[in-house]
């Protein structure tokens, strides 16, 4: 059987661009028409040429397919931020090869789209705004999601004492008002264990309960 080859030096005329959003439709004479990200218009400078060969349209379509990927994992980002494991679990459940993985990783990092110190700082606010998680447990679910100890502890370290105290008496309070059927050791046990639950120290938190009466 004979085995027809496409020649590479056959010139393919681009009859029209029309540009949608980020990304352009190429019309050929004597292709399929694709449609591709912007980025891969300039990095070969297609804007400026009337005609392209087979290598360079099937180079073309390889590169469109890694800023799919790309702009699927921007699209995961916009939802909330991602640590960087988080978007290296995210591309390994998409199948995606290593060698594209590592390369989507580091474009994220490099245009600042990934930053797990920036990241780790949005987690620990939204944690104190919205929770009542304390230190240990935001810590926790820090290293769940691959945070490295050190940012972690870093950044946790720039928590103000004060407002911990203030979020263990804002829980103490609750509970008190909530409870009203236990009192003395037992209410202040309970008290003691929710606290610890929710990950907070263990020294400051008999500290507060110390002033209370129960």
């Amino acid at each position: 059987m004979d085995i027809t080859y496409e020649r590479s030096d056959i010139m393919i005329k681009i009859i029209k661009y029309e540009q949608k959003n980020n990304q352009y439709k190429l019309t050929f004479d004597k292709k399929e028409p694709i449609t591709i990200h912007e980025e891969v218009i300039i990095n070969n400078h297609l804007l400026y040429k009337k005609e392209i060969d087979n290598e360079l349209y099937n180079q073309l379509i390889i590169e469109n397919k890694y800023y799919i990927l790309y702009y699927k994992c921007l699209n995961y980002i916009k939802v909330r931020l991602r640590s960087i494991e988080e978007m290296q679990n995210y591309l390994q459940k998409q199948e995606v090869d290593k060698k594209t993985s590592t390369k989507i990783i580091n474009d994220l990092i490099k245009n600042k789209f990934l930053d797990d110190e920036r990241f780790t700082k949005a987690f620990i606010n939204d944690k104190l705004n919205f929770t009542n998680m304390g230190p240990y447990k935001i810590k926790n679910e820090l290293q769940k999601l691959g945070i490295s100890n050190h940012i972690i502890d870093e950044e946790l370290s720039n928590i103000d004492f004060q407002l911990i105290q203030k979020r263990i008496n804002k829980i103490i309070t609750k509970n008190i008002t909530t409870n009203k059927k236990y009192h003395g050791e037992i209410l202040k046990n309970k008290i003691y264990k929710n606290l610890i639950n929710q990950g907070y120290d263990q020294n400051s938190i008999i500290d507060e309960l110390n002033k209370y009466e129960f």
